[in-house]
């Protein structure tokens, strides 16, 4: 069944990266999604649409806008995506790809395996010295300024950016200025929603997460039970806000 505004079905879409998607392994199911309990919380007139792809950043959702978001109709387009953009890397983004082909091969896979553990081993050296990250900040910028102008132009869609969470003291001492890389393109995406402040809102998920290491899962990027509720709920407040004054 298609759901269109001409049915009074306001639609909310959720793009994002395996933050916003299950982790049975550890415990996040389907129902345990912000996504899921958002869609409970706003009831039957509301339909949420989850888009979010795993490794997902801004650069990779650029290209995918028009089938995430410019087709579907969206009252409220939210976007929760950064973390994958700004971690601190031992490879940048085409030599990871290129290992995760050696992987696939008996052959060469050892010797990848060996030249992870031996840069992982030493992780801070390397994020200290030789730093990368899959998306830089003039990048991330750039495209998050594409994809709110495309959402500007083609639709009449209120937007929701989630900044990045804060992560754990462990993460921040095994990853080079890894907090300072959050701040820095958290910094970007509150730029980005006061220069756009007729149809961006930020939500502001590195303050909830601030040193409250419990509403993250035990890799300190991924968000536990709690951290779902706690975004499920500031999302449906933040929803209501635009309903109230007209801007969904």
């Amino acid at each position: 069944m298609i759901i269109n505004n001409k049915e009074s079905i306001k639609i909310v879409t959720v793009v994002g990266d395996s933050l916003s998607m299950v982790r049975p392994s550890e415990g996040i199911v389907y129902q345990d999604t912000y996504s899921f309990k958002l869609q409970k919380l706003l009831g039957s007139e509301f339909h949420v649409v989850q888009r979010s792809k795993r490794m997902n950043d801004f650069l990779s959702q650029s290209y995918q806008l028009e089938d995430d978001v410019l087709n579907n109709g969206s009252n409220v387009v939210v976007f929760h995506i950064g973390i994958v953009d700004c971690a601190p890397r031992l490879f940048g983004k085409k030599r990871h790809f290129i290992l995760n082909l050696f992987l696939q091969y008996p052959v060469i896979k050892n010797l990848a395996y060996l030249l992870i553990k031996f840069k992982s081993r030493y992780r801070r050296f390397w994020t200290h010295y030789f730093p990368k990250t899959f998306v830089s900040e003039s990048k991330f910028r750039e495209r998050l300024e594409y994809i709110v102008n495309e959402i500007r132009k083609k639709t009449n869609s209120s937007i929701i950016l989630i900044n990045i969470a804060d992560t754990t003291e462990r993460n921040k001492f095994k990853s080079y200025d890894f907090e300072k890389n959050i701040k820095n393109y958290n910094e970007i995406i509150k730029e980005v929603v006061k220069k756009n402040y007729d149809i961006c809102n930020l939500l502001n998920f590195y303050d909830l997460t601030k040193n409250k290491e419990k509403l993250l899962l035990e890799d300190g990027i991924h968000i536990s039970k709690k951290g779902h509720d706690i975004l499920a709920n500031s999302l449906y407040n933040k929803i209501k806000g635009l309903e109230k004054h007209g801007r969904n």
